[in-house]
């Protein structure tokens, strides 16, 4: 979480993962994403109308990210979708 990614990659793949962290951790695994200099994100994000528990919108505060290049169905769970995104159109900082 704290270590830099060493290099850029085309896509970093971070499926289920993020979930996992409390949300300032979250913010460290973001800023590394971004400091990677990679070009693309494809995450998970559930759609949970509120982030009060452990399920993560990403589209809801405190991250309130904007609309993705595309979304798709993740699993065959009715609210957990994969998102992807253009890393340098993105916030450098999540929280």
């Amino acid at each position: 979480m704290a270590d830099p990614i060493p290099r850029k990659f085309d896509l970093i793949f971070s499926r289920h993962t993020l979930m996992h962290l409390f949300f300032t951790d979250i913010g460290k695994v973001w800023s590394n994403f971004q400091a990677s200099g990679s070009a693309y994100l494809l995450m998970t994000s559930q759609s949970n109308q509120h982030n009060r528990y452990r399920p993560v919108n990403f589209f809801r505060p405190p991250f309130s990210l904007p609309a993705p290049i595309c979304v798709g169905k993740d699993t065959n769970k009715k609210d957990m979708f994969i998102i992807l995104y253009k890393l340098s159109s993105m916030p450098l900082n999540l929280l």
